[in-house]
């Protein structure tokens, strides 16, 4: 497929992977009869700000780690390997 622009016909084929390559932040020209008919960009989301106190609320509520965190990646790592 053509880095910036494809067939129609393609693009139904490909119409999976032309919504991965958008959602990546591509953008691909569909043509018809060499003409570009549509345009593939991806969706601007509008972006919320972080409200601190419900990010607190929520970390509060979780249970603390009974053991600390490299001593359990390492135990997971020599777990995997055998």
């Amino acid at each position: 497929m053509d880095a910036g622009s494809i067939t129609l016909s393609k693009a139904k084929a490909h119409l999976h992977e032309l919504a991965d390559r958008a959602e990546r932040g591509e953008s691909v020209t569909i043509t018809r009869y060499g003409r570009p008919v549509v345009r593939l960009v991806p969706v601007e989301v509008e972006r919320q700000p972080i409200n601190a106190d419900r990010l607190r609320a929520l970390t509060d509520q979780m249970p603390m780690a009974e053991e600390e965190f490299g001593l359990f990646m390492r135990r997971a790592r020599v777990s995997e390997r055998f």
